[in-house]
């Protein structure tokens, strides 16, 4: 099936556009006293079965907040509240024995941005 959409798209449509900028949540920036760091969050294994790692990593130290939302807003967890240090990677453990099949929204909110993002459940 996604084959079948893919033949129908100039090839073009597939490379980035002038000025286009990934966003892919990775850091690949080098980490040195001159470094550009962003902050970054991701989840794996993505769908997950009884257990997800969300692993984030802040371009600014400061107190961070790592939540889990069902889609109707209920938050289902809190994996982190405290200060972080920037350029630090943090691994958090999602237990998700007791979560319904579903889409869940997994937030990270420091004093200058929230990043939000999807983690599948899939039992």
């Amino acid at each position: 099936c996604f084959t079948q959409i893919i033949s129908f798209l100039d090839q073009s449509d597939l490379l980035p556009q002038p000025g286009y900028q990934a966003n892919n949540q990775e850091n690949t920036a080098e980490k040195g006293p001159d470094a550009l760091l962003t902050t970054v969050i991701t989840a794996h294994p993505n769908p997950a079965t009884v257990k997800a790692f969300v692993t984030f990593e802040l371009a600014e130290s400061g107190l961070a907040k790592v939540e889990v939302y069902s889609l109707n807003g209920q938050k289902v967890a809190q994996l982190f509240e405290a200060n972080a240090e920037a350029g630090v990677q943090y691994r958090l453990e999602l237990d998700a024995q007791n979560m319904a099949t579903g889409v869940y929204l997994y937030r990270l909110t420091t004093a200058n941005e929230v990043i939000t993002d999807r983690l599948i459940i899939n039992k």
